[in-house]
């Protein structure tokens, strides 16, 4: 396999996104530096990316404020062991060498000799950088760092993406909207059960565990992985395992025997309730907002973009762990009301719901959520207080991450969540979602069909285990790191394997 190196200055190494992109470069020489050791690629990109989140480079009041903040991220990342000594320079040469902070009009200008060697500055305007006697120059037009604006011969240039047009909160189908509000005949409760042991790598490297719910195709109809029980995919993201022992109660608003109506439901709390979010908003990275309590109206009263979000009432189970080469957190909250059927005989289900995954980029690898352990939070938000664990990764709700984790939130519309077979076809260009630009899905170009099969079984008189799938598109966060990190937008699909409670439906 070909070494990625961090060498020779003006070589891109590779571009994240816009204005957040990694073009490691440092001066070569004969003492160890930063690439000669496995893994220094993936630390730089981890440290500039903490950067990106923690000194917003627009924000900046001066280039030195912007310089300290990432000197402060790099030292943090040294004391955690998460970046290598050799790496420090490499990540604060990139920081040095941007706009950030300076004042308009700035630019990173590529210079390229006549003998082809080409080498970056920082220019006051687009009109001072001008070309060396033979050579040529260019000014970059997205990028705010020498890292991520030049390559040999020029200017490094963005991957076109098709303008986009925010896209609306998701609403439940009409089907769902006709129940909010009908009074409580019953109440359903719906717990996770565990699922496969292991949902695979990233780019099914290695591949899942049976027992399997699913698999892609390729346009041939051969298959290219399987799809395991209990777990979600999205997009390039590593495949994640739903965590189990989590429960979810939905109201009965109609009953026709064999089938119910279900509807969203108050719950107990904010742990199994079903209600949707709103209908106020707050600012996720922990903003002061207009109020100096995070209320905020758009993301203009925030920090960060996509922060303003709906305050959440209800969640789908405790926050979920993301692993892989950036760490995260998942939370994951309800949007819109949980609503769907239900054959209280044969337990086939569907059911329609939307979920805003907030992503927080923690950086901890052994642990990418806070836990409660002993009843108090490793860490987070509310780290050292008290707490109750929920669900097989002992995680909790009473745990969050700290605000200035935040990241993103993606919005996830799942029309049919069923026990019967949910599949997602792409076009002839391989793309499954609107405004997709990579061909394929989870990390195979070929991909042409993902397909997922569900089951019910009835357990007994008064319970039943159903096995519920989905496929579904994901729409851009328009945060440019998860973005292009998790090739968003872009095809995903669930299955999840619960047991269904009924006795209140049917005992008197």
């Amino acid at each position: 396999m070909r070494r990625r190196t961090l060498r020779n200055l003006g070589e891109p190494v590779a571009a994240l996104a816009v204005g957040v992109a990694l073009a490691a470069l440092s001066a070569g020489r004969a003492e160890a530096a930063c690439g000669d050791s496995p893994g220094d690629f993936d630390a730089v990109v981890a440290a500039r990316a903490e950067v990106a989140s923690q000194c917003d480079c627009a924000a900046a009041a001066t280039h030195g404020e912007h310089v300290r903040c990432a000197r402060g991220v790099v030292s943090a990342a040294l004391a955690a062991g998460t970046l290598p000594k050799t790496c420090a320079s490499t990540v604060m040469r990139c920081a040095r060498r941007s706009t950030c902070g300076r004042k308009p009009g700035f630019v990173p200008c590529c210079r390229t000799s006549r003998t082809g060697v080409t080498r970056c500055s920082i220019r006051s305007s687009a009109a001072r950088c001008r070309a060396p006697s033979g050579g040529s120059a260019c000014a970059s037009s997205f990028a705010t760092s020498c890292c991520d604006a030049c390559m040999q011969g020029g200017c490094i240039q963005p991957t076109p993406t098709p303008t986009r047009t925010p896209r609306p909160t998701p609403t439940p189908p009409g089907f769902c909207q006709s129940l909010v509000g009908l009074p409580a005949l019953a109440q359903v409760p719906v717990s996770l059960l565990p699922g496969s042991p292991d949902c695979g790598g990233e780019h099914f490297t290695p591949p899942g565990q049976e027992p399997f719910t699913g698999r892609i195709d390729d346009e041939a109809g051969s298959k290219l992985a399987d799809l395991s029980l209990g777990c979600l995919y999205t997009g390039s993201l590593p495949p994640t395992k739903l965590p189990s022992g989590s429960s979810s109660v939905l109201d009965v608003v109609g009953i026709g025997l064999p089938t119910v109506t279900l509807a969203g439901s108050a719950g107990s709390g904010p742990a199994d309730c079903t209600k949707g979010a709103g209908p106020l908003k707050h600012c996720l990275d922990g903003a002061p907002g207009t109020d100096g309590q995070g209320l905020c109206s758009s993301d203009a009263d925030c920090a960060k973009p996509g922060a303003c979000q709906l305050d959440a009432n209800c969640y789908f189970g405790p926050p979920v762990p993301v692993t892989g080469e950036f760490p995260a957190c998942s939370v994951n909250a309800l949007l819109t009301d949980m609503c769907g059927s239900l054959n209280v005989l044969t337990f086939e289900v569907n059911f329609a719901v939307a979920i805003s995954a907030r992503t927080y980029l923690t950086f901890d690898a052994d642990s990418p959520c806070p836990r409660c352990v002993d009843g108090l939070c490793t860490a987070g938000k509310r780290a050292g207080q008290a707490c109750t664990a929920l669900g097989s990764y002992g995680t909790s709700l009473d745990c969050p991450p700290s605000d200035n984790q935040y990241l993103a939130a993606l919005q996830v519309a799942i029309p049919n969540l069923t026990t019967g077979t949910s599949s997602l076809t792409s076009d002839a260009s391989g793309l499954f979602c609107e405004d997709q630009t990579t061909p394929g899905a989870f990390g195979f170009p070929a991909a042409r069909q993902i397909t997922q099969t569900g089951a019910g079984v009835a357990s007994g008189g008064l319970s039943g285990e159903t096995t519920a799938v989905g496929t579904f598109c994901i729409a851009a966060t328009g945060n440019p790191i998860l973005d292009i990190v998790g090739g968003l937008p872009s095809a995903g699909t669930l299955s999840a394997k619960t047991a269904i409670d009924v006795s209140d439906v049917l005992l008197p």
